[in-house]
């Protein structure tokens, strides 16, 4: 403990790791939205292209764009949660810093934190870390596929075949 602060000094730190702890809830918070949007913008475009009425059936050039869309926002979402995770592990290790500079040695709530997922990192990462990189991963590697396999299948404008016609022969009981 290397406690030669004033009480103003401490009072100011007190604050401002509060104010920073508030900022992680928040961006926790958008890493969670971040995954839900993700989720809910490969649905609504590939419900876009193969409804009834969809894109696939009425046109096949813009059904070979949108096929392409999946894969750009979940880069752009996956880049996001990037960028969101290095603003985290740069707050934790400022608050780490001033709970070693106030607490007793490995007191704190961010410090005891850090150090426990220090120990059960795999390859340098977390076990949240590593399962997001693992949940954008397999999206990301998911629209490609799915661009790729069903670029193919779908007619040219000038070609005489016809739009492929997609049908769910769904029985309720």
């Amino acid at each position: 403990m290397n406690n030669n602060l004033t009480s103003e000094q401490l009072d100011f730190l007190e604050k401002e790791v509060a104010d920073l702890r508030g900022e992680l809830m928040k961006i926790a918070e958008e890493s969670s939205q971040l995954v839900k949007n993700a989720i809910l913008i490969n649905g609504a475009i590939l419900s876009l292209i193969f409804a009834k009425d969809g894109l696939i059936n009425t046109s096949p050039y813009l059904t070979k764009v949108f096929l392409w869309a999946p894969f750009v926002f979940n880069l752009l979402l996956a880049f996001r949660h990037l960028v969101l995770g290095v603003h985290i592990d740069r707050i934790s290790k400022y608050i780490e810093s001033v709970e070693k500079r106030i607490l007793p040695i490995d007191l704190g709530w961010q410090t005891s934190l850090n150090n426990s997922w220090r120990k059960k990192a795999r390859f340098g990462l977390t076990g949240q870390t590593l399962a997001y990189v693992v949940f954008w991963g397999i999206l990301i590697v998911a629209s490609v596929w799915a661009a790729c396999r069903l670029y193919g299948t779908i007619p040219n404008e000038k070609s005489k075949d016809k739009a492929l016609v997609v049908q769910c022969n769904c029985q309720c009981q």
